[in-house]
């Protein structure tokens, strides 16, 4: 375990100690558990959603994309 110092405003500090007296906890052991939800969220937030793409029948193949001739005709070309 890394040993670091804190600057805490006072607020904070009381609310920090407050809380670790409530939970029964220190309050390393209180700082560390809110530091990691709070740092899961953030990783949570960044990754991207799956998007779920709903998927259709076309149907039969009418014309061959790699036939440019039959693809002008397809579409109507002069």
């Amino acid at each position: 375990m890394q040993r670091t110092t804190l600057s805490l405003e006072d607020d904070v500090a009381r609310k920090l100690r407050r809380r670790a007296a409530d939970e029964r906890k220190s309050l390393a052991e209180t700082v560390n558990e809110l530091l990691r939800r709070v740092l899961a969220d953030q990783v949570a937030e960044k990754r991207p959603s799956r998007v779920r793409l709903k998927v259709y029948d076309a149907g039969d193949v009418l014309v061959d994309v790699n036939d440019r001739d039959a693809l002008d005709a397809a579409m109507g070309a002069p």
